[in-house]
């Protein structure tokens, strides 16, 4: 059993469902590891281009060039000549992971020019086509944006808000100041960069970073809940249309 040009396609819009991503992140290669993902069995590179262009022609998902940050990608667009060249260029390079493992004591490997490619996005037609099939909870989700100084906390469950607030420190490695935590109600705010909601909860805090806090140290019956908590959605793997692995 192959992949049907649906499930690739759906496949390509799981990976970019809350960050934008790159060509580079499939074609030739699938980067399994950093995407976090089951790669599609069978699938070829020629098959993943086929879908991300079809993608492209139905306004599913939004191209620029890859140097070109996000708040300016909505005057970048490229279109799908400039799309398709990339696409060829990239598949003509040799499919092996981008990923470079240099061994003790040897020396790096010579430089090589970088390969073309090209950042994307999701639209909110592609969003829809995701939903679709993956089923979303968005009352299960929770978004967080955190550095050293401050944190900000962003879902439609007030619960599951104070929740990762109250675990703030095990999960990130930083204290939230608790004088500074400001929580607000946001009307239809975007939860992620391309699904609004009619409804959100927003915490805002002042937070320094706690090194002796590691998320590695947290108990068993916290790591399985937030696990659990985690599967808002239908990933592609646990779909009817996945392919079987050869040999199973």
């Amino acid at each position: 059993m192959t992949a049907s040009r649906e499930i690739i396609q759906h496949w390509i819009l799981n990976t970019a469902i809350e960050f934008r991503r790159r060509l580079s992140d499939f074609v030739p290669f699938v980067e399994s590891e950093s995407l976090n993902v089951n790669e599609l069995p069978g699938a070829t590179p020629n098959e993943y281009a086929a879908a991300f262009l079809a993608l492209l022609d139905n306004g599913f998902i939004q191209a620029y060039p890859a140097e070109i940050d996000d708040h300016q990608e909505d005057t970048a667009n490229m279109d799908r000549s400039a799309v398709e060249t990339i696409l060829e260029q990239r598949l003509r390079l040799p499919r092996v992971t981008s990923r470079v493992r240099v061994r003790a004591n040897q020396p790096k490997p010579p430089s090589k020019p970088s390969a073309p490619d090209l950042r994307w996005r999701m639209t909110v037609l592609g969003g829809d086509a995701w939903e679709r099939l993956a089923r979303p909870d968005w009352n299960r989700y929770v978004s967080t944006e955190t550095d050293d100084q401050r944190g900000d906390i962003w879902s439609a469950n007030r619960d599951l808000l104070m929740a990762e607030l109250g675990w703030y420190r095990e999960l990130t490695s930083a204290k939230v100041n608790r004088d500074s935590v400001r929580i607000e109600v946001v009307d239809n705010h975007p939860i992620t960069y391309w699904k609004v909601l009619p409804l959100v909860y927003h915490a805002a805090f002042s937070c320094t970073s706690d090194a002796d806090a590691s998320p590695m140290d947290l108990p068993e019956w916290f790591r399985d809940w937030w696990i659990s908590q985690n599967q808002w959605y239908k990933e592609p793997w646990e779909l009817p249309g996945w392919p079987i692995s050869v040999g199973k």
